[in-house]
């Protein structure tokens, strides 16, 4: 049998610029975030320890965060947090899910 191996993009764009997307195994040592988005440096940073879903979760999060940025939202980080999880709940469950998060 054929398994796919699941893998976070390496790139990902938004508002007309490419975010690396860059899997780091001290980003939770550094600050005790799972990620982080670097505007300057048009990088996002996953904790690479976490599991494939939850990075699923942070890239969004992450994503979110970059529009909250770009758009001038000023949204809460609780706002952010709520956006993630329904979006992580649309795309990764249900019969035919949009990302596959389990193999």
């Amino acid at each position: 049998m054929n398994r796919k191996v699941l893998k976070i993009p390496k790139k990902v764009s938004a508002f007309g610029y490419e975010f690396d997307v860059i899997l780091r195994e001290d980003l939770e040592n550094d600050n005790s975030a799972q990620g982080l988005a670097k505007f300057k440096s048009k990088q996002i940073l996953i904790e690479s320890s976490l599991d494939y879903s939850q990075q699923v979760s942070t890239l969004i999060h992450e994503i979110i965060e970059v529009g909250n940025e770009y758009l001038e939202l000023g949204l809460e980080h609780k706002a952010i947090c709520g956006l993630e999880s329904v979006l992580h709940q649309a795309l990764t469950t249900g019969r035919n899910p949009l990302i596959r998060v389990n193999k």
